[in-house]
């Protein structure tokens, strides 16, 4: 299922310390991820499911790089449930075009990206929704005062 909130986009809280990430964990009773704000692709994200885990995953999550600008983290549940999926838009002159919906192949425990399927295998109404929920999400994002 898809959700967008209907009043506007919301970014992620931001988190710094190890208290935070035990606060998510003892509040979400769910595995979390833990990733970087700046970056890209999958470096540096940590899956943690339990709190000795904490340690290990902030030194993974925070390891400076060309292609991390702070340490400032994001904590996300963690749901462990299906297929992966990306879907790749193109904006221009504030237009959004889905180019394509690729099944993920990912390799763990850090959520290195090994592979896409493409097209990825889906029905016509999932790839209808997906177009959907994806141009709703650039919208808002577009339109969000951040």
């Amino acid at each position: 299922m898809f959700f967008i909130y209907e009043s506007s986009f919301q970014p992620l809280p931001h988190y710094n310390s190890r208290e935070d990430i035990v606060s998510c964990l003892e509040e979400w009773q769910t595995p979390v991820i833990l990733k970087p704000v700046s970056g890209q692709g999958s470096l540096n994200i940590s899956i943690i499911r339990s709190f000795e885990q904490i340690e290990d995953a902030l030194r993974h999550s925070i390891q400076q790089d060309e292609y991390i600008l702070d340490g400032t983290l994001v904590i996300e549940e963690y749901i462990d449930d299906g297929e992966e999926y990306s879907v790749e838009v193109l904006t221009t002159n504030g237009r959004h075009e889905v180019l394509a919906i690729t099944t993920k192949e990912v390799v763990m425990p850090y959520f290195i990206e090994a592979g896409h399927l493409l097209p990825a295998p889906l029905i016509m109404i999932l790839i209808i929704n997906i177009y959907s929920v994806a141009i709703t999400t650039k919208n808002a994002i577009a339109n969000a005062s951040i």
